[in-house]
């Protein structure tokens, strides 16, 4: 439990629309359009950037938030510190540690869970190191500490409310004078940007129909230019057009494309074990879709046995990095391994 003298608070002041405020908190995931073109179009991710306030003075991160899988990480040490925690970093392990206010906190990068005194606090998405800051959502810390997390539709604000907090005192907070031009900016950018990704998932989607559905349940459809990998389920015609998951991917970058056209799953490999990689790296649920050594696989691993997947690849997802296989969180890869059958069909636009 936080415990702070007077009426304290953070803010999270929105610096885009009301969508992408409730996101950042954690309250609602950023829906496939908007969070995959942010990642992985090249969009100006800073109008997810918020203004943080404790006892109603700034605190700035200096690390815009990122998405991932759908998901806004905001970097770690401002929020644990505004907190009442004192902060640590450990680079052998690349664990962080919060410590105060009766928690000692614990996140160690690449997993999708955290400890406070001993115990695991799931994540919606896997601590990632990005511009080297440590970034999580915001929400889980802010609730394994006690905090309220409460939408201020007058203000336009997302507040972490402390103990003793007066509710009644929640509509008078000071707020900045909002630059309705840059917001209504950083609207245009979003709007354009989800037109974007939707003018892609309608891609996607009619890739899918179109292809000759076989005994397979499943098919999967692999988008390199937005970097995701959707898969369908048969509807009752017996076409697949019945999205099952939608997941952000990395794919090929210059010189190494994943090659665009009609494949199919030929090969399971190791089952979950460490694959080695031709860089000497480490996959794990591999799937083989075309001869060379193209294959579905999770971002990869430094070491095989190692625990974590390297992080900076578990931040470039939603980016063309790749030799040309197609790179999956380790959650999504370990799910597609379970359910895709081989002779499953795989189209690469």
């Amino acid at each position: 439990m936080v415990r702070l003298n007077g009426n304290s608070k953070i803010i999270l002041k929105k610096a885009g629309s009301l969508l992408l405020a409730v996101v950042l908190a954690g309250l609602l995931p950023l829906q496939p359009a908007a969070a995959d073109s942010a990642a992985s179009s090249g969009v100006d991710c800073s109008i997810l950037d918020p203004a943080v306030y404790l006892n109603d003075s700034s605190i700035s991160f200096d690390t815009a938030p990122v998405i991932v899988n759908g998901r806004t990480l905001v970097p770690v040490r401002p929020i644990m510190e505004g907190l009442g925690l004192t902060v640590s970093w450990e680079d052998k392990s690349q664990t962080v540690t919060g410590s105060g206010q009766d928690h000692t906190i614990i996140m160690k990068i690449g997993q999708d869970y955290f400890t406070d005194n001993g115990q695991a606090v799931s994540l919606d998405s896997p601590a990632i190191i990005y511009n080297n800051r440590t970034c999580i959502p915001v929400r889980a810390l802010a609730e394994v500490l006690g905090c309220q997390v409460v939408w201020n539709n007058s203000y336009r604000y997302v507040g972490i409310l402390y103990d003793g907090f007066d509710e009644s005192l929640q509509e008078a907070v000071a707020v900045p004078e909002r630059n309705a031009q840059a917001e209504a900016e950083a609207e245009k950018r979003a709007a354009a940007a989800a037109a974007a990704a939707a003018k892609e998932y309608t891609r996607s989607d009619t890739a899918a129909g179109n292809i000759t559905a076989n005994s397979c349940p499943y098919c999967i459809v692999v988008n390199t230019a937005n970097c995701t990998t959707r898969v369908y389920g048969k509807d009752s015609s017996g076409k697949y057009t019945v999205l099952q998951r939608n997941m952000v991917c990395s794919t090929g970058r210059s010189g190494h494309e994943t090659p665009k056209g009609n494949f199919s799953i030929y090969a399971h490999v190791d089952n979950g074990g460490y694959h080695l990689m031709v860089d000497g790296t480490y996959g794990r649920w591999c799937m083989r879709f075309k001869s060379g050594g193209y294959m579905f696989h999770t971002v990869c691993y430094a070491h095989a046995g190692d625990a974590s997947p390297i992080a900076s690849e578990v931040s470039a997802l939603g980016t063309n990095v790749s030799r040309g296989c197609v790179r999956l969180s380790v959650s999504d890869a370990q799910w597609l391994y379970g359910i895709i059958a081989d002779g499953t069909k795989v189209a690469v636009i």
